[in-house]
């Protein structure tokens, strides 16, 4: 029932996502690693923008006496740096902790920096916090998706506030 793209669409769109995105999936996928992927990147294609996904799936190697919080904290201080140091754009995604539904609407909640598993450093480190949210019916989810810009640091990245989006 829904149109679909033609082979010579298909081309065109699979050509300009080789053109503009560089996936990579390390097997060792530690923070050292996947940064200097990145610096490598930058040299090589000009990467101006890092996108590291999933947070959990980021290997550690956190000593003993260290808390997860000082981790967390070292670890994003180390990747704002290199975000400065490349002018490269830079997005971790990070999960919650679990989460509690509300009682009386069945709903999870919307996402604060606190709330992401590890550390408050999510919120205290970070330039900009968004958290993306949508409504979970009992049989499926919806198709419009809440951004909500939680956290701004400098005045010339954005404002706080949400906006809405479709799936088309």
């Amino acid at each position: 029932p829904t149109e679909r793209i033609n082979a010579a669409e298909k081309d065109f769109g699979l050509t300009w996502l080789d053109e503009h995105f560089t996936l990579r999936d390390p097997e060792q996928p530690t923070h050292d690693a996947l940064l200097n992927i990145a610096r490598q990147l930058t040299l090589r294609r000009g990467i101006r923008g890092l996108i590291l996904d999933p947070w959990n799936e980021i290997e550690g190697s956190r000593p003993g006496s260290m808390t997860e919080s000082e981790y967390v904290g070292i670890s994003l201080r180390s990747i704002r740096r290199f975000a400065r140091h490349h002018q490269v754009a830079t997005w971790v995604v990070a999960h919650p902790h679990k989460l509690q539904k509300d009682p009386k609407t069945g709903q999870y909640p919307v996402v604060g920096p606190y709330e992401i598993s590890g550390s408050a450093n999510w919120h205290n480190k970070a330039d900009v916090c968004l958290s993306v949210w949508r409504e979970r019916t009992a049989d499926k989810l919806t198709t419009e998706v809440e951004v909500h810009v939680q956290k701004v640091k400098s005045k010339y990245a954005g404002r706080l506030g949400m906006t809405r989006l479709n799936w088309d």
